[in-house]
């Protein structure tokens, strides 16, 4: 019966307009649990940011500098480090969504039951952006087509708990065949997250330019791009959360985890959330 089940959810695609109207509706409805750990998630980076950063040009006397040509080790140490701090945080981010989109209570602290499979979760991380970046090096319409079917990776490992290359490679058997669908669902995130950024960009452009603006266009363009990533960002782990649902959970293991919750990642091989 499960494979017949997981057979039909398998083939059924994704209605994108559902998904979206969903997404809306969640957020509409509650956006706390997103916002409230996207807020929490971003300080706690920004402070272990500053303390790596501290670290690294006082205490390892290794300067840490930019460039297009030829970054600094201490730059790269610092990008490093920040990769690590990223990959619980994503997959936490849409795991609160995954639950929102199920019905179930959950808070920012959730993100917190993630932590301890920060070393797996940035191995698929690692692995997953080392083929999109081959997937642009060969063709960016490729690259982009990877980005999207490797995109849940990380969430079925946290709710399936199977090791992090099975888990890149059974969530992407599903992905690839609502390819369509899905490149139009997180279209509409990407946009979002450009416009958020869109008055800083402009700013930075300013004094790219040498035409810098005065600071109180620049503190407004700080508030505003902020206040847009405050909504942008929960929406965008919301509809990671709902996408999930959808190819996914069936009614059969919906109603098998309601009667008997589990801890996230405690899966046993068949499809659970």
């Amino acid at each position: 019966m499960f494979l017949a089940s997981y057979a039909r959810f398998y083939m059924q695609k994704l209605n994108l307009i559902a998904v979206l109207t969903e997404t809306f509706r969640l957020i509409r409805q509650d956006v706390k649990p997103l916002l409230f750990a996207t807020l929490a998630s971003g300080i706690a980076m920004a402070a272990a940011t500053f303390v790596c950063y501290t670290v690294i040009e006082t205490v390892l006397g290794m300067p840490v500098t930019f460039s297009l040509s030829e970054p600094s080790d201490g730059f790269m140490v610092l990008q490093l480090i920040m990769v690590i701090m990223t990959a619980p945080i994503e997959a936490g981010l849409a795991y609160i969504g995954l639950q929102r989109a199920l019905g179930r209570p959950v808070s920012a602290r959730a993100m917190l039951d993630v932590v301890p499979l920060t070393a797996p979760l940035l191995l698929i991380s690692l692995m997953t952006g080392f083929v999109s970046q081959l997937g642009f090096a060969l063709f960016f319409v490729l690259g982009i087509g990877l980005l999207v079917v490797l995109s849940q990776a990380n969430l079925y490992f946290v709710v399936q708990r199977t090791n992090p290359l099975k888990s890149i490679i059974d969530s992407a058997k599903v992905m690839v065949k609502q390819l369509l669908p899905l490149s139009g669902a997180y279209l509409v995130g990407i946009i979002g997250l450009l416009l958020a950024f869109w008055p800083m960009a402009m700013v930075i452009a300013s004094h790219a330019s040498d035409q810098p603006v005065d600071g109180t266009t620049e503190m407004m363009a700080a508030t505003v791009t902020l206040a847009a990533l405050c909504w942008v960002i929960p929406f965008f782990f919301q509809l990671k959360g709902v996408v999930y649902k959808h190819l996914f959970v069936t009614p059969e293991t919906q109603s098998s985890d309601e009667a008997s919750p589990s801890e996230p990642g405690a899966g046993n091989g068949h499809f659970e959330a």
